[in-house]
């Protein structure tokens, strides 16, 4: 079916409101909604407005509280009020198709999602007004990103509706690759709820905690860069967005702990307990994790850039779109682990175990096996 720009701009029109003056649902700002079922997710500006996620490199600068996550039907997102689309490249017309130029953090250079029905492209908060900003013609998008679309890979972007309605399918260009499959990030539990002491947004720089007791402890948003942590026990501690640069963690027990979005960029595990401990999103660069045992420990989306994981146990772990670029990683265990989509380019994997792992659309540029 052919659809012209006007003909889409008026289906927009004349579908219903997603806008209520009363939402059901209070977000506060940072909040993250989740489409059941799905990896769509949308994020809540200061005002609690939703704004869907296209891509991790859109939210790198804006402030997402993964703590305060919650799962909603298509129905219950369609009531919130939602502003425009947060989006790093936009969407694209490739013919008749449109696409989500998803380019995530990772990645250097964008993936084309092909967007399947109208009514998706309405609750991801394009509309009629709106269309001619997000929605670009295959030159103009080329003069604004620099890449030519109809040569990167694609693939379809699972539907926010599952509706039957108008299409954005068309005649695909007999120039556009082979669609390949899409890493599917494991998207973290919601946190517990912390019980213990509260360090809500604390500044705590340079403190020391050796030996402390903080069993469920709340350290959301708190700034922690070069604290010391030997023999802390950290068991079921909520560290959502905590800032950990250079910390030092020796004997550290982080049994069931919520770091999800953490900074942990160049600190240093020593003798660590990980035991199911949730580290989806957070920024491990430069870490030393030298023999450290993440077996099935949740890493998806984090960033490992440059890490030290010599002789570390990285089984059954969850490693989807992490980015593990450079890292230094002779004879670790990777068995059975999922890195689908992991960027490992340029790796130093000597001696690594990788049976059984899962390193389909993994990037391995580079990387010495």
């Amino acid at each position: 079916m052919n659809i012209s720009r006007l003909a889409i701009a008026v289906t927009l029109s004349l579908l219903p409101a997603t806008a209520l003056a009363s939402p059901a649902h209070a977000l506060s700002r940072g909040a993250v909604v989740a489409l059941t079922g799905t990896d769509h997710i949308w994020v809540a500006d200061d005002e609690g407005t939703l704004h869907w996620a296209g891509d991790t490199r859109a939210l790198a600068d804006r402030f997402v509280d993964w703590g305060a996550r919650q799962e909603l039907s298509a129905t219950e997102i369609a009531s919130l009020p939602k502003g425009d689309p947060w989006l790093s490249a936009g969407l694209v017309k490739l013919g008749t198709p449109i696409y989500l130029a998803k380019w995530e953090a990772t990645e250097a250079s964008p993936q084309l999602l092909h967007i399947q029905a109208i009514e998706d492209v309405a609750l991801f908060g394009i509309n009629g007004s709106n269309y001619g900003t997000f929605v670009m013609e295959e030159d103009a998008w080329k003069a604004r990103f620099g890449f030519e679309a109809a040569s990167l890979k694609t693939a379809e972007l699972p539907s926010a509706t599952g509706s039957p309605g108008a299409k954005t399918n068309g005649p695909t260009p007999a120039s556009t690759p082979p669609r390949v499959p899409v890493a599917t990030p494991v998207i973290p539990p919601a946190p517990p709820t912390p019980s213990g002491q509260s360090f809500l947004n604390q500044d705590l720089t340079g403190r020391t905690f050796n030996n402390a007791v903080l069993v469920r402890a709340n350290f959301t948003g708190a700034r922690l860069n070069g604290v010391r942590l030997s023999n802390t026990d950290l068991t079921g501690a909520v560290m959502t967005n905590a800032r950990m640069a250079n910390t030092i963690l020796a004997g550290t027990d982080l049994i069931d702990a919520y770091l999800v979005g953490a900074d942990l960029s160049g600190a240093t595990f020593t003798d660590v307990n990980f035991r199911r401990v949730i580290l989806a999103g957070t920024n491990l660069s430069g870490a030393i994790l030298q023999y450290a045992d993440l077996n099935s420990v949740n890493l998806s989306g984090a960033t490992l850039d440059g890490s030290y994981l010599y002789k570390a146990n990285f089984s059954n772990a969850t490693l989807v779109g992490a980015s593990l670029k450079g890292i230094h990683a002779s004879d670790v265990n990777f068995t059975g682990a999922n890195l689908a989509g992991a960027n490992l380019r340029d790796a130093k994997l000597t001696g690594a175990i990788l049976s059984s792992a899962n390193l389909s659309g993994a990037d391995l540029t580079g990387a010495d096996l």
